[in-house]
C-alpha cells in the first residue's frame, strides 16, 4: 500500500507541474509586451575598475612603541636591550612579523648607507610603518625607496 502512495503523490506532482510551464509562458508573453511600450533606459557609463589602495595596518600604540624599541636595538646590535623589550611587545600580542618585515627594512637601510652605523628615529618609525619602503640615507637626499 504505501507503494502505491509513493506512486500516487510522484504521478500527481508531474500532473501539477505540466500546468506550470503553460502558467509561465502567459505571463512572459504578458511581461513582454509591456516592455514594448516601456522606454529604455540608458545605460550607465562604464567604470574603470581601480584597486583600493593598500591601507597600513593599524597597530596598537603599545606595539609601535615597544617594536620601534627592539628593532632600533637590534640595528645597534645591542641585544640585552632589544630581548627586554621584546618581552614586553610579545606580553602585548603584538604581531612577530612585522618586528621581522621591519627589521628587515632597516637592515637594508644600513646596507645602503654603509657609513651610517645606528640609524634615527625617522627611519626606525618609517621602516616601522611601512617596511616595503626602505627609508634614503638624509645626508645624501631623495625620497623613500621601493625594496629590491
Amino acid at each position: 500500500m504505501p507503494i502505491v502512495g509513493l506512486s500516487l503523490l510522484a504521478w500527481l506532482s508531474c500532473a501539477w507541474g505540466e500546468d506550470e510551464p503553460r502558467r509561465g509562458e502567459a505571463a512572459a508573453k504578458q511581461a513582454a509586451g509591456s516592455r514594448q511600450d516601456a522606454p529604455i533606459p540608458a545605460a550607465p557609463p562604464p567604470q574603470e575598475a581601480q584597486p583600493a589602495p593598500a591601507a597600513a595596518p593599524t597597530w596598537p600604540p603599545e606595539c609601535v612603541r615597544t617594536g620601534e624599541r627592539v628593532i632600533g636595538a637590534l640595528a645597534r646590535d645591542d641585544t640585552g636591550v632589544a630581548e627586554q623589550f621584546h618581552a614586553f611587545y610579545r606580553a602585548f600580542r603584538c604581531p612577530e612579523l612585522q618586528l621581522a618585515r621591519a627589521f628587515g627594512c632597516l637592515v637594508q637601510f644600513q646596507d645602503r648607507a654603509e657609513d651610517l652605523t645606528n640609524p634615527g628615529p625617522e627611519e626606525i618609525s618609517a621602516c616601522w610603518r611601512d617596511p616595503a619602503t626602505v627609508p634614503t640615507d638624509p645626508r645624501r637626499g631623495g625620497a623613500a625607496r621601493p625594496r629590491r
